[in-house]
């Protein structure tokens, strides 16, 4: 029989044996980029601001996706230098592509949306992935209150992997401990310094809640390397959804994963966002389809306001003007129709948007233009 410690010595070996092998696989397969990296250094600065020839040229000795990958990976971490003056004053300098072409200079998310543009360029599905950075290995390790840096996931021969161009010269504990850089680590790994806001990210079968991550790493590794299949949503579904969609459900993951005011606020911003492009689309002349996409605008700004109180003005601008115009809607159907509502309702809900619009600064010109008008309508109903 095997007592409780040695049964524990038995387990801690098998985890280092199983990280070992991993490693080793690894780090094999990376001696093979060594042409691959030469190659993507020696790319013309000539065809810098031309995104698709650059593309073509650096994929051009490839013969697989993860040589694709690879060769995108080294230029953008060669061409680019960390933006010591954007970090500095804590604003991204760089307004588009062109801008980071151009300073040949980024943060981590220029890093991230360089290497997504060359990897559409090059056929290659790419993700930018937010989450936080935990650079020590070595308690205490706490998640800051919001998202910190960015990073890449590219499906590659038949699998999502993971890498950040960002710190691909970088020298951290990470680096000392295993031996890795930051190019198709293996989840398991890549995730003891880099947490996806949105736990798919973390490419496990079964995501870790927030708490594993102020394990001490021989803790967080078992964990990591569990088989356990509970992963509710892919990848692959993910990046098949609307941008809306998108961006409702990873600020939504992020904040239940971390639910702290900022990342409430994101999630706030993402709803309203939603509700602002349904807005635009909404075609007046079809009038049961306005009204169903006005109960979903209603619907994304009740919940924003919810998160993160209160309304900024054009989301209460929104709110106001949708309530009006639905409730014109339904009291001019006919009697009997479904959404036919009765002048008293009418004037509920027309209290509602005054006060939404009362609650506008007075200067503010819909609030000059609407508020009149949603009392006159009120008095009429009375």
């Amino acid at each position: 029989m095997w007592s409780e410690q040695s049964l524990k010595v038995k387990n801690r070996a098998a985890q280092l044996l199983f990280v070992l092998l991993l490693l080793c696989s690894w780090s094999n397969s990376n001696a093979q980029y060594r042409a691959i990296d030469r190659h993507a250094r020696n790319a013309p600065d000539s065809l810098r601001f031309d995104l698709p020839a650059l593309a073509e040229w650096l994929t051009a000795t490839a013969d697989s996706e993860t040589g694709k990958a690879r060769a995108l990976y080294t230029w953008t971490s060669h061409f680019l230098s960390y933006d010591e003056q954007a970090s500095r004053e804590g604003r991204r300098i760089n307004n588009s592509i062109r801008d980071i072409l151009k300073r040949q200079r980024g943060l981590c998310m220029d890093y991230a949306l360089l290497f997504q543009a060359l990897a559409h360029y090059a056929g290659l599905h790419c993700a930018v992935v937010d989450g936080y950075a935990l650079p020590a290995l070595q308690p205490p390790r706490a998640l800051p209150s919001a998202p910190d840096h960015s990073w890449n996931a590219v499906w590659a021969d038949g699998q999502w992997q993971l890498l950040d161009a960002t710190w691909a010269s970088a020298d951290d504990a990470l680096q000392q401990q295993f031996g890795t850089d930051y190019f198709f680590t293996p989840p398991a790994i890549f995730l003891l310094s880099h947490v996806p806001a949105a736990p798919l990210w973390q490419l496990l079968p079964c995501p870790l809640p927030i708490e594993a991550f102020s394990l001490p790493i021989d803790e967080l590794l078992p964990k990591a390397q569990a088989t356990a299949h509970c992963l509710p949503l892919s990848p692959d579904s993910l990046l098949r959804m609307s941008k809306g969609q998108r961006q409702i459900y990873l600020a939504r993951e992020a904040a239940d994963f971390h639910p702290t005011p900022e990342n409430k606020r994101q999630l706030a911003q993402a709803l309203a966002d939603e509700a602002g492009r349904i807005d635009d689309a909404i075609e007046s002349t079809q009038l049961e389809h306005a009204l169903a996409q006005q109960d979903t605008i209603l619907t994304l700004l009740s919940e924003a306001k919810a998160l993160s109180p209160p309304l900024l003005n054009w989301q209460a601008q929104l709110y106001a003007r949708t309530l009006i115009n639905q409730t014109v809607g339904c009291y001019q159907l006919p009697e009997g129709a479904v959404r036919h509502i009765s002048a008293k309702e009418a004037i509920k809900r027309l209290e509602n948007a005054r006060q939404f619009l009362e609650d506008l600064p007075e200067e503010d010109l819909y609030r000059r233009y609407a508020l009149p008008q949603c009392k006159r309508m009120i008095e009429q109903l009375k």
